[in-house]
């Protein structure tokens, strides 16, 4: 159902929209440009697809896994990913606007060069994933394993991650991305040896 939809989407230049797909399989389509609108995705596996440019308005995603799967460019309005497996999939260049990432794995997935806004990620693993000049606002970050994760050039400032993990992230040499970021008084131990102090 899912293919036949998005196959025939693509023909007619319409949306996908309205649909509820559960445990379906996706394996090497292209579905790059199309506008997938309000749609749920329930326990589906996707494989080697082409997301390219995808707009997923209203659309809600719930105990997914997606492999080597490419989102890259692609616009999130009003979505919800929960407990999504998604390991390195690509979302550079992505657009996030009032959407959730809810639990889930995104280990090594690439989100370098998106933006945020009135987004919020809550839990989930985002283990050597890479945030490299991100611009975001007003995102809420809570109880994320960010433990090696990628910020270079992102700008930290008022961003709250004290109930994260946040061992090992890797910003630039001048640490200026970790200006205002708020932090507890455990992680400050993280942060001080990324400055070479040694505690004693």
């Amino acid at each position: 159902m899912l293919r036949r939809d998005i196959y025939e989407a693509a023909a007619e230049e319409e949306a996908v929209w309205g649909g509820t797909y559960e445990g379906e399989h996706l394996t090497d389509t292209d579905c790059s440009r199309l506008d997938f609108q309000d749609c749920t995705f329930i326990g589906c596996t996707v494989t080697n697809c082409d997301f390219t440019g995808c707009s997923f308005s209203g659309v809600r995603m719930e105990q997914c896994r997606f492999d080597g799967c490419r989102f890259g460019s692609s616009f999130f309005k009003n979505a919800v990913l929960s407990s999504c497996r998604m390991d390195k999939s690509n979302f550079s260049h992505s657009v996030f606007k009032a959407s959730r990432f809810q639990g889930g794995s995104y280990c090594y997935a690439n989100f370098s060069g998106s933006r945020w806004e009135d987004c919020r990620i809550t839990g989930g693993y985002y283990t050597n994933a890479s945030f490299s000049e991100n611009r975001w606002k007003r995102l809420t970050i809570a109880q994320a394993n960010l433990v090696g994760a990628d910020f270079f050039k992102t700008p930290l400032k008022g961003v709250d991650l004290s109930t994260c993990e946040i061992a090992g992230i890797m910003v630039s040499d001048h640490y200026g991305e970790l200006k205002g970021l708020k932090i507890n008084p455990l992680q400050a131990a993280d942060i001080v040896r990324m400055l070479g102090v040694k505690l004693v």
